[in-house]
């Protein structure tokens, strides 16, 4: 799966903790962001893919590929410099991401009473994702080439 990546990717500051809890809105307007991890220099197209594919988003929304496309065609607005071919990764990384991301696994070893019921639901819906996240990842790449064209 990693090799269809481009050799490079464009990287940045990014958040690295982006989720609606790190979001203040005023009225319909993002107010601030805020955290406490500090941001970190990483490619955008993984918080991209980790944002818009929630695991949550991808088992509740068969429509993904299509929200997936919008929020990338609004990426691409604000940052109109961004090379197409990075745009075309985020499934992609996104699902490398799920595939080699630890968390919630890591909780029982590190904080064995944080593992709640909603955690250990969590740790099996990023794990139900991933194999959806799979299985139509052509179809999600064929979106995104379709609007970038």
């Amino acid at each position: 799966m990693l090799k269809a990546l481009p050799t490079t990717l464009a990287t940045e500051i990014v958040h690295g903790d982006l989720s609606s809890l790190n979001v203040m809105l005023k009225g319909e307007k993002v107010a601030a962001v805020i955290g406490f991890r500090p941001p970190a220099h990483r490619s955008p197209m993984w918080e991209l893919g980790r944002i818009v594919l929630d695991p949550r988003t991808v088992l509740t929304a068969p429509d993904w590929p299509t929200g997936l496309a919008t929020a990338v065609a609004a990426y691409r607005e604000a940052n109109p410099a961004m090379p197409v071919k990075d745009l075309l990764t985020v499934p992609r990384v996104a699902a490398g991401y799920r595939a080699c991301s630890v968390y919630p696994l890591s909780e029982p070893l590190d904080d064995p009473p944080a593992v709640t019921p909603q955690l250990e639901a969590y740790g099996r819906a990023r794990h139900e994702a991933l194999g959806v996240l799979c299985a139509r990842l052509d179809e999600a790449e064929e979106v995104l080439r379709d609007l970038l064209r």
